[in-house]
Parts: structure tokens; C-alpha cells; sequence
């Protein structure tokens, strides 16, 4: 809202910018669940982030026309709903890749780090945009704000996600557990839990002081 109202200087705009925003991702919530089926979720999770390319590009640019905030809004909703699918998506073979190398399942562990790490990114983000925008002489009381209040706005809807939407990527590259991997994993887990031997050790325990039982009965 603070970059529409002063870098594209519109304040009209903003309910129905974020409304096709929600909807967007609604719909595409179930279109990337299907494509993450069809390609796999690492492949899936790449081409959703490049997706807000587009985005960067025309928040970026000062001059670009009001409707092209609406194809931005479309196309960045790829990203947001990827956002929400994939990392839980993949989550899972994360943790059966670590009890594979461990033998250890610390499922609450992962998933309580991921999401109060997600919260704590968000949070901490939410205090540099308050910090960047007090630095660069911002008024909530002024209805105009100075010239360094809109490049900041700019270099935080877009510059800022550009340079975390590149190191993402990155990171993905190099993720080494893809469908194939995964598929993988589950074959040597199911093999581990076929061909292990704590309930046999058990039931040759249990025969065992049964027979030792009867003996000192007979």
C-alpha cells in the first residue's frame, strides 16, 4: 500500500491490486499441486520462483502503466502459492532423508524450526522495512513523502525479493533430493524396515523366558 500510494501515487488501487492478489493464489494453490505432480517439486519449486521476475521488473521500474501492477500481482501469486505448497511438500523426504543417514525420526524438531523460522524471518524483515523507511525520512503524517522514501519502497518490494528470489534458486540447485532421490529413499526405508530385526529379537526373547517359565514349572 505504501509503495502504491507513494511511488505509483494511487490510492484507489490498492483493494482491488491485493484482491486479485488472494484470488490468484487461491486458484494456483491447485494448479501448482498438479503441476508439482506432473515435474516433480524441485522443478516446480524453480519455475515458481522465476515467476516473480516479471514482478520485480515492474515494481523496479517507476513509470511502468497501473495495469501492468495487475499482470505483476498474477504472476507474483505463482510465487506466493508455491510458496505455501512446496517447502511442506518437500519437508517430508527431508525427514526421511535424515533418518536414513541417522536412523532418527525428529519430526517435531523440523517442523517446529521450519515454521519458527519462517516466523522469524517475516518478523525481522518487518523491523528492516521500519528501520529503512525511518532512515530514509519517512512521515506517516506527510501525505508527500521525500524522493528516498520512494527508492527505498522500491528497493524493498523489489530489489530485496529479487536478491532472495536468486539465492533461493541457488539453494535449490544444489538440493540434492529430487523425485528420483526420493523415491529412493522410500525403497531403502521400506527395505530397512523389512529386513530389520528388532521384533524378531523380540519374539525370540519372549519364546525364550516362556521356555525358561516352564522349565523351572516342570
Amino acid at each position: 500500500e505504501l509503495y502504491l500510494n507513494n511511488v505509483k501515487k494511487n490510492r484507489t488501487i490498492f483493494p482491488f491490486l491485493a484482491g486479485t492478489l488472494i484470488v490468484s493464489t487461491m486458484i494456483l494453490l491447485f494448479v501448482w499441486s498438479i503441476i508439482m505432480r506432473k515435474i516433480g517439486k524441485k522443478k516446480s519449486f524453480v519455475i515458481g520462483n522465476l515467476c516473480l521476475i516479471p514482478t520485480v521488473i515492474i515494481i523496479l521500474i517507476s513509470e511502468s502503466p497501473m495495469a501492468l501492477l495487475f499482470v505483476a500481482a498474477i504472476m507474483g501469486a505463482n510465487t506466493v502459492a508455491c510458496g505455501y505448497i512446496m517447502p511442506w511438500a518437500m519437508l517430508p523426504e527431508c525427514i526421511d532423508a535424515f533418518m536414513l543417514e541417522t536412523g532418527r525420526r525428529p519430526v517435531e524438531i523440523f517442523y517446529t524450526f521450519f515454521f519458527l523460522g519462517a516466523k522469524l524471518v517475516q518478523a525481522l524483515y518487518a523491523g528492516v522495512v521500519q528501520l529503512a523507511l525511518g532512515a530514509s525520512g519517512y512521515d506517516s503524517t506527510r501525505c508527500e513523502q521525500p524522493e528516498a522514501v520512494q527508492f527505498a519502497l522500491k528497493i524493498l518490494m523489489g530489489a530485496v525479493p529479487g536478491c532472495v528470489l536468486v539465492l533461493s534458486t541457488i539453494c535449490l540447485y544444489f538440493y540434492s533430493i529430487d523425485d528420483e532421490r526420493a523415491k529412493e529413499i522410500q525403497i531403502q526405508l521400506k527395505t530397512l524396515r523389512d529386513t530389520s530385526s528388532p521384533e524378531k529379537g523380540l519374539v525370540n526373547d519372549s519364546n525364550k523366558m516362556d521356555n525358561e517359565s516352564a522349565d523351572v514349572y516342570l
